[in-house]
């Protein structure tokens, strides 16, 4: 699952008036999505599923996957909690980790994110400081590069070319939110979504990467935005009926409250369900569009997924599939879902796909890949 910023880090931003963020509302498709009263069995969307279950030895431990990056048989896994990315083969066998953590000069300290440069092949890591660290996939140190905007701090990050890297932080209403820089020139070429900055924080790394076009996901908005030219536009806006969410108005709801009353307010929201979800990611196939949210109701954090097939011109919205396992995407690409799987459900997994998964507490995690049907 992609990382979450928990809602007590929100007191480390600032609160201001707000304006409208500078994206274009008005187009994009509508992607009519139903509750699903019975819950649909995966074999709806995927035409089938692959335990993959990573080897456990005393460097290859992780304790949760934030972020994947796939690339052939190749998986890059990253951990926020102790800043640390691991590579594996498909198969799951360890390869290596990337990086090393410390203050010597080919060393980094704290990560964010990370990002692959899609043409020249190395990994860039995202320092909350303004710098990102770079290594090649065989572990060679390449260098840092200070960022050269002037921003406190720095949380997502993703490639969009070779040249161009598109940059996320939560700032004040009167700063962009979004960036693009060319690192060519050294110098931002796109700077978008002046915002509120602690609803923002419910947001660490919103972008994702389809068809070589950047697209953007704001925690509380139903809307997807691309970026087009010097600006967001409307890419699709989910549609849930009743359960929709006016990110607008919760914002302006806000207006004038202090950090802390802010912050207070989310949480109470979340618990009590006034808010109840926040989009974590969007992902983009050649036949569905898919969100993942988060809600906090009752103080416990539960997952829900949306799918719309682009075929059949139809969505549903459910907790989990019918088999009994849940849908929680850390990697998406034309062909399959990579999905982190939750340890009381690896026994579920094993008897879906008929493959022994040994697992105990002190094991590393299990992944399966879900096919796509095309």
């Amino acid at each position: 699952m992609r990382r979450i910023m928990p809602v007590t880090l929100l007191l480390m931003a600032a609160c201001g008036c707000t304006r409208h963020p500078q994206a274009d509302q008005e187009d994009g498709e509508v992607l009519k999505v139903s509750y699903a009263k019975k819950a649909p069995s995966y074999k709806k969307f995927f035409s089938g599923i692959e335990p993959i279950a990573l080897e456990t030895s005393d460097s290859s431990l992780m304790s949760e996957i934030s972020k994947a990056i796939c690339v052939g048989d190749t998986m890059i896994l990253y951990e926020y909690k102790r800043y640390l990315v691991f590579m594996f083969n498909d198969k799951g066998e360890f390869i290596s980790r990337i990086g090393k953590r410390g203050e010597g000069p080919e060393e980094y300290n704290m990560v964010y994110d990370i990002s692959l440069n899609p043409e020249k092949g190395f990994l860039t890591m995202l320092s909350p400081f303004g710098e990102t660290i770079e290594y090649t996939l065989d572990n060679r140190f390449m260098g840092r590069n200070r960022l050269t905007l002037d921003k406190p701090n720095y949380f997502g990050c993703e490639w969009i070319d070779g040249e161009r890297l598109a940059l996320w932080s939560q700032v004040e209403e009167d700063e962009p939110g979004i960036s693009v820089i060319d690192t060519g020139a050294g110098k931002s070429v796109f700077d978008a979504w002046f915002h509120e900055r602690i609803t923002d924080g419910l947001q660490s790394s919103p972008f994702n990467i389809y068809e070589d076009r950047l697209y953007f996901t704001p925690p509380i908005d139903m809307t997807v935005y691309k970026m087009e030219g010097d600006s967001l536009k409307a890419a699709y806006t989910w549609d849930f009926g009743g359960d929709n969410i006016d990110g607008h108005t919760y914002v302006k709801s806000i207006e004038g409250m202090e950090s802390p009353e802010i912050t207070q307010k989310i949480t109470r929201d979340l618990e009590d369900g006034s808010l109840p979800y926040v989009f974590s990611q969007n992902w983009q196939t050649p036949r569905y569009y898919m969100a993942c949210m988060w809600s906090d109701k009752d103080g416990e954090r539960a997952y829900h997924t949306a799918i719309y097939d682009k075929v059949d011109r139809q969505g549903e919205r459910f907790r989990n599939f019918s088999e009994g396992l849940s849908f929680r995407p850390v990697f998406v690409c034309n062909d399959y879902a990579l999905c982190e799987i939750p340890s009381d459900e690896i026994a579920t997994l094993s008897r879906i796909t008929g493959r022994e998964i040994p697992h105990n507490d002190d094991d590393n995690i299990v992944l399966a890949r879900f096919r796509f049907k095309h």
